[in-house]
């Protein structure tokens, strides 16, 4: 069992790489539209725009239980690939 001075030595360790090392995002999503019929099929854009000069190069969407993902439209220069765990679909493109 770890003292709480290696414990506190661990999570202090864990808080620089993740501050330091790992990048965070550089974008953030619009959806659009942003609000959803009930049960009618609806088409969703979605629009990542970057906030720095270094490029995207994966986004990743998870949609909830409760909406069921008919299609994925592809776009140009990116691969898009889809599946479903435990009722939860995630689609991701890179």
């Amino acid at each position: 069992m770890l003292s709480t001075k290696h414990a506190l030595l661990l999570m202090l360790l864990l808080l620089f790489l993740g501050v330091y090392i790992i990048p965070p995002a550089s974008a953030h999503a619009v959806i659009i539209p942003n609000k959803s019929t009930i049960r009618e099929e609806q088409e969703y854009i979605i629009a990542v725009v970057g906030e720095k000069e270094q490029p995207t190069v994966k986004v990743e969407v998870l949609i909830p239980k409760e909406f069921k993902l008919v299609k994925v439209i592809d776009v140009a220069g990116w691969e898009a690939q889809s599946k479903t765990d435990n009722g939860l679909t995630s689609v991701v493109w890179v």
